[in-house]
């Protein structure tokens, strides 16, 4: 079982997909997870230190559900790279593309192209140990 996003996040977005699996172009058989958004934590670890995730895993006393969504085997076709060859420059990112908007589709979880060191910029920013940052794709720098 691969992890596309390589990562975690909030469960109110799909982060953007890492090569792994779609690098081969083989099928691949998508999954969903999906956890409510009420009476839950959801510590991203990639931006918060290890001792902040075990805090606020324990106060998450309540069970905790999830829906888990398997999709048909998704196989990668000439007229998937034809239809759709603006949303990536090569082959596995187009099939990257093409999986994470089935599953955002489905979800209705949008998709979020923030990257790691964007969300790291942020949380340096939020616990002021940065003055401002600076969102790539953009001139605007918050303070």
């Amino acid at each position: 079982m691969i992890f596309p996003e390589g990562s975690t996040s909030n469960g109110t977005s799909i982060l953007p997909f890492k090569r792994g699996a779609f690098h081969s172009l083989l099928p691949v058989k998508p999954v969903s997870v999906k956890y409510p958004t009420y009476n839950t934590v959801f510590p991203a670890n990639e931006v918060m230190q290890d001792h902040i995730v075990m805090i606020l895993g324990s106060c998450n006393l309540l069970p905790t559900f999830v829906k888990v969504t398997l999709y048909p085997v998704f196989e990668p076709t000439e007229y998937l790279w034809r239809q759709h060859a603006d949303k990536g420059q090569s082959k596995w990112e187009i099939y990257a593309w093409a999986v994470r908007d089935l599953i955002s589709q489905h979800t209705g979880l949008p998709p979020c192209n923030q990257h790691y060191s964007e969300q790291l910029q942020y949380f340096k920013y939020l616990t002021g140990s940065a003055k401002s940052y600076l969102i790539e794709d953009s001139d605007k720098k918050h303070d």
